[in-house]
């Protein structure tokens, strides 16, 4: 997630982390695939649907975009 959560940074800029992106949203729909391809043995044993995928990922940027703590 954190490497599909970077690939969205990269494609859609800095920007990506102060934007409220849904789970729906053409850029998400890439970092899912991206995940579908890079770790499918991981997709298939958890069971996880593209919606899931796409939910952790949003989480993922949300975390990325959070201060450190004590800053």
């Amino acid at each position: 997630m954190t490497n599909a959560a970077g690939l969205l940074v990269a494609r859609l800029g800095s920007g990506t982390l102060a934007m409220r992106l849904d789970a729906a949203s053409p850029g998400v729909a890439d970092g899912v695939a991206y995940v579908r391809s890079a770790v499918p043995d991981a997709v298939a044993h958890f069971g996880l649907t593209e919606g899931e995928i796409a939910e952790k990922l949003v989480a993922k940027l949300g975390v990325r975009a959070a201060p450190a703590p004590g800053r």
